[in-house]
């Protein structure tokens, strides 16, 4: 009896010192990576604060999964991926309110597709300024070499820059996801067209300021899933 009794208790030792160390569950599998939650406070800090530059307009409240795939990059690894890899790349950053509309929708669509991975960058100091003075166009501010790499790269896929007068300058406008494929620019995606279309209209009162409607939130999910099939689906 004294001896089964001593080998119940190491059995019962074994198993607390293996639950203490050897068993993992699905939530030490799965912890957020630094990035997401860095990606997370980056957005969340904003929710109903005034925008610097002008505190009648006040950032919407918007909240992104832990689970998010974004991975803050260098330019070296975005250019990697855009002349020869596959993958996806977002460009934003957190105080534009186009961006704010757009994130939680690819968040949530690319954890559904199984998407592990989106390269970041927020590219708030990497672009540079352009200004139009006396006809000439005048550099006020210079940008990342790599940012100038990655419009090279874009081409006409960029869009020009506003207030140049000349088409050829071009500028990467926020947001701005690119999908890649074998080295190949699927799509360079900004916005949702029919959202962006009544901002833009004057006689409608929505402003990039609103939250896209349910019915804008579903048409832009499934815009997503069709380019994360053509990203990563099979070529059959």
């Amino acid at each position: 009896m004294k001896k089964q009794s001593i080998l119940m208790a190491i059995g019962m030792s074994a198993l607390v010192l293996f639950g203490l160390s050897g068993c993992q569950t699905d939530d030490d599998v799965n912890e957020p990576t630094a990035d997401a939650l860095a990606f997370v406070a980056e957005h969340e800090d904003l929710n109903g604060l005034p925008h610097p530059d002008n505190p009648d307009l006040i950032f919407k409240d918007m909240y992104v999964s832990e689970d998010n795939p974004f991975r803050y990059v260098e330019f070296d690894e975005i250019i990697e991926l855009l002349e020869n890899g596959t993958g996806i790349v977002y460009f934003g950053f957190p105080n534009c309110p186009w961006c704010r509309n757009l994130v939680p929708v690819l968040t949530d669509a690319a954890i559904d597709f199984g998407v592990e991975d989106i390269l970041y960058r927020n590219v708030w100091e990497d672009r540079n300024i352009l200004e139009l003075e006396d006809d000439e166009i005048v550099e006020v501010r210079a940008g990342h070499s790599g940012y100038y790499q990655v419009l090279e790269i874009l081409g006409d896929l960029a869009p020009a820059y506003r207030g140049l007068e000349d088409e050829s300058i071009r500028r990467i406008f926020v947001p701005a996801v690119v999908f890649v494929r074998d080295g190949e620019i699927i799509s360079y995606f900004q916005n949702l067209p029919s959202f962006q279309q009544r901002v833009e209209d004057e006689n409608d009162d929505t402003t990039a300021w609103d939250p896209m409607t349910e019915a804008d939130i579903e048409e832009l999910t499934q815009i997503f899933i069709a380019y994360f099939e053509q990203v990563f689906g099979n070529d059959e």
